[in-house]
């Protein structure tokens, strides 16, 4: 690095921030990190202590495209978004938006800042000890400006560290780093002296490496992602202009095929889920179906895929091999939200309830004996037909048949209807005498004088009784 004269400066120095950090944490130990851990910024504590790497910040600065908002590297263009700054600092994408840029400048610097936790001791308040952090994180990191002076509005969020998760810091963050893209841009552009670049500008060697793989990882599990590098890493401006010389257009992962992957991935998950389903459905079935046959014999169990594990993570790993995974971190996410799915269609098992077959009981006719329903019946109605039905029935014991009959309500011939509609017309009738003549009964009629013939005898009965 002799004789190279920097192009760009940036105030944003991460190994002092480091340093501190390091001295915080064994000065107050574990309370400390916990209250931290409360508001989500306890991962700043790990930032790696990274060189100032000015030679491959500037290169990245000369592929900045202004009009687009993206880097153009090898004719790839890679947007620079706030989904990607979440996942490289680990902080929520949600909140308002916290805006500096026309905010006051007050009379304390970044150092005083540092210079007050130093002199900080174990009798110290942990929420005054975080609000000092939570300042000396904005002034130093976040926002760093000119000649390290905080900006009031700084000082005025940590006053209140319980508002401090309110507010979207990765997308302000974003949004003013890239306001010092295009200003870098513009005035390179222009021919003029590029200056000074504020910021949290170490985050764009961070997503440089998360886009291309240049620098290899201590560990691909770690999140959030800027603790995967260590900061042992420095790029002269010749090691930077053979690396982009070397680099071909698909080493550099652009987002939108990072975008198609997950949603490839999504849709794998969506299937497992599914043929989990399916599975359960027809153990279900088969269940019940076993119960109508023979509910004694069958006991309710539980499904396998329905078992709770001890933790989310055993019970992902079931689903999704972790060997299979391309980029463990994502599909870890993808895990913890499609265990919630997972938990929504896995079946509960119903209570088999036994069929109670109920004995009615009814008088028969003739013998007086009850005999039992041979149907169960499961509603009023059914046991209402049941009974009125059987009251219907008789039974019939002959020497050729013994069993249950309907009653059948006996049909007379139509002669003998005919006769009894014109002999017997009422009880007081007289019966016709038994020495008739032939002149009457052709009188009659032919259909009046057959009926005569075929009522003979019950005719004659009558008359015997008369005498």
């Amino acid at each position: 690095m002799q004789g190279y004269s920097p192009k760009i400066h940036f105030r944003c120095i991460t190994s002092t921030f480091r340093k501190v950090c390091d001295e915080l944490v064994s000065k107050f130990g574990e309370q400390f990190v916990e209250r931290l851990r409360e508001i989500n910024i306890n991962q700043f504590l790990l930032l790696p202590s990274i060189p100032q790497n000015v030679p491959l910040v500037h290169m990245l600065l000369m592929q900045w495209d202004m009009s687009k908002e993206c880097f153009v590297i090898n004719g790839e263009l890679i947007k620079f978004t706030s989904k990607e700054v979440a996942l490289l600092v680990g902080l929520p994408n949600r909140g308002l938006k916290f805006e500096i840029g026309s905010g006051r400048i007050s009379g304390v610097t970044a150092n005083d800042i540092r210079h007050n936790i130093e002199e900080m001791d174990v009798a110290t308040q942990t929420e005054d000890l975080v609000k000092e952090f939570i300042v000396y994180l904005l002034s130093n990191i976040f926002f760093p400006m000119g000649n390290f002076r905080v900006p009031t509005g700084i000082e005025e969020v940590a006053t209140n560290v319980d508002t401090f998760g309110t507010y979207n810091w990765l997308e302000s963050t974003r949004d003013f780093l890239v306001k010092e893209f295009n200003s870098i841009a513009d005035k390179h552009s222009k021919g003029f002296s590029l200056g000074y670049v504020n910021g949290f500008v170490h985050i764009l060697i961070f997503w440089f490496f998360e886009h291309t793989n240049i620098q290899n990882v201590m560990d691909e599990q770690s999140r959030p992602h800027f603790t995967r590098w260590k900061g042992n890493f420095m790029y002269s401006e010749k090691e930077v202009n053979k690396l982009f010389a070397d680099l071909k257009k698909a080493e550099v992962t652009s987002l939108e095929s990072s975008n198609d992957y997950l949603t490839k991935r999504v849709a794998a998950l969506e299937q497992a889920v599914f043929e989990l389903k399916e599975a359960n459905h027809k153990d279900d079935n088969v269940q019940k179906l076993m119960s109508e046959e023979n509910p004694a014999s069958v006991k309710p169990t539980q499904s396998a895929c329905s078992e709770k594990s001890s933790s989310r993570t055993q019970t992902s790993k079931n689903i999704i091999s972790p060997s299979s995974v391309v980029a463990p971190n994502v599909v870890k996410e993808e895990q913890e939200n499609i265990q919630d799915v997972i938990n929504l269609f896995e079946p509960q098992t119903d209570k088999l309830k036994t069929n109670e077959e109920e004995g009615l009981a009814d008088k028969r006719t003739g013998d007086s004996e009850e005999e039992e329903l041979a149907s169960t019946c499961k509603s009023g109605i059914a046991r209402r037909v049941q009974l009125r039905h059987d009251r219907k029935r008789k039974f019939v014991s002959t020497p050729f048949t013994t069993g249950d009959r309907r009653r059948k309500k006996e049909k007379l011939p139509a002669k003998k209807k005919v006769f009894l509609q014109i002999v017997e017309p009422s009880k007081e009738q007289v019966p016709v005498p038994v020495d008739a003549t032939p002149s009457k009964s052709a009188e009659l009629g032919p259909v009046a004088a057959e009926s005569i013939e075929v009522g003979a005898a019950p005719v004659d009965a009558a008359l015997d009784k008369t005498t």
